[in-house]
């Protein structure tokens, strides 16, 4: 008698943890690609406007002369952030997706730095 309690309350454990839902659902994932996505416009965009012109040109600007005096440390940092941070944001997506029940707190974090790292290197407009 003893033998079958111990078995069916393990049996009701085994499943309770499998009934479990990730804490983390698409709305995270969704969230974090958000982020990521918004990295890659604003990168686009500081491209499109730090090296469309010359630098000179740029640095008469008073606008543009914050933004873009050091294009170049900035481009490189987007090139080294912006991949690390899309493949966290994916290695968070596919763990997600295949493992449903099991927690990818430790995941998601390194990609949401990741991602927030990659929007503080690309420089905006100074408050006034």
């Amino acid at each position: 008698m003893r033998r079958n309690f111990l078995g069916v309350l393990l049996a009701l454990t085994v499943a309770a943890c499998a009934s479990v839902p990730n804490p983390l659902t698409d709305v995270t994932i969704f969230q974090l690609k958000n982020g990521y996505a918004i990295g890659l416009e604003l990168a686009k965009g500081y491209d499109k406007y730090c090296h469309t012109k010359p630098y000179k040109q740029l640095m008469l600007d008073p606008v543009a002369k914050p933004i873009c005096q050091n294009r170049r440390t900035v481009q490189r940092n987007i090139n080294t952030y912006g991949p690390k941070a899309g493949s966290l944001v994916r290695k968070a997506e596919a763990f997600v997706d295949a493992n449903p029940t099991v927690s990818a707190a430790s995941l998601i974090s390194p990609a949401w730095d990741a991602v927030i790292a990659f929007q503080n290197v690309i420089p905006r407009v100074p408050a006034q």
